[in-house]
């Protein structure tokens, strides 16, 4: 999805190979389909790839907290979190991002010939949309806070859900798809949609890895304790005593991994 040969973090580097190895590991949760001929489109192989016990298995099997599995993601998707845990997961991918497109960048300018953007970093597209989420979760908490307090910040709805279930039928027409074979089967799509709407239509199939998205992955009822925390306000001093201890934080870990650091990180916008 990125793009990268080789991902560099200061001293140490994520390539294809890491995640070949893990997968071949006799108690490997991950599936071969999510290494070998990756799909894309399947949103399975990203979680499984994040979640806290393959991360255990990069760590030699160390035992690690499980709020490690790609938390920018987390705090849109976890039910249970209150709003202060959000900024804190969002704000910590913000942060190292931005310390590492600083680091690869200088690195290029450094030694052109050896390390590029390109090659060693993510996609624009994909730096674009992280920074994004991290922005977006920081102005929907703001939002509500002034506008909709009364109301529960349930982030996992602001979701593409709609899109994902478009994806979801026209694999069930094409297991393999690319954005032309997607746009021709448009109205197949549509026939199909309505047709199982109005139950004219019903088409079982068994369950494959590469088959269905995952929506969200802790279903179950709201209590009153998990409302209560979907409601708990913070003021403006809280998010900027937090945001700073985050910028703290995530200096420290780029500093652990012997990365360039910029002589500041401007956080007055945020």
């Amino acid at each position: 999805m990125s793009g990268a040969r080789v991902l560099t973090f200061g001293k140490h580097i994520a390539c294809f190979e890491h995640f070949l190895k893990l997968v071949n590991l006799p108690n490997s949760v991950l599936y071969n389909g999510d290494v070998v001929k990756l799909d894309r489109q399947d949103d399975g192989a990203a979680y499984r790839s994040f979640c806290h016990q393959n991360l255990a298995q990069c760590l030699n099997g160390e035992e690690i907290k499980e709020g490690y599995e790609g938390e920018l993601v987390d705090s849109y998707l976890n039910r249970e979190i209150c709003p202060i845990e959000r900024i804190r997961m969002c704000m910590m991918a913000y942060f190292f991002l931005r310390l590492w497109h600083f680091h690869i960048n200088t690195m290029v300018h450094k030694y052109p010939h050896y390390i590029s953007v390109r090659e060693n970093f993510m996609a624009t597209q994909s730096y674009s949309i992280f920074s994004s989420l991290s922005e977006s979760m920081m102005i929907l908490i703001k939002v509500y806070r002034k506008y909709y307090s009364e109301f529960l910040l349930i982030p996992w709805m602001h979701s593409s859900e709609a899109c994902e279930h478009v994806f979801e039928i026209a694999r069930q027409i094409c297991t393999d798809l690319d954005f032309a074979e997607l746009l021709q089967m448009v109205s197949k799509i549509s026939h199909y949609f309505k047709s199982t709407k109005t139950d004219n239509i019903s088409i079982e199939r068994e369950k494959s890895i590469r088959d269905g998205y995952i929506f969200d992955y802790n279903k179950g009822n709201l209590t009153e304790d998990i409302i209560s925390n979907l409601t708990r306000w913070l003021n403006d001093s809280e998010i900027s005593r937090a945001i700073r201890q985050l910028c703290q934080l995530a200096c420290e870990l780029a500093e652990h991994l012997n990365m360039l650091m910029p002589d500041n990180l401007p956080i007055e916008n945020l």
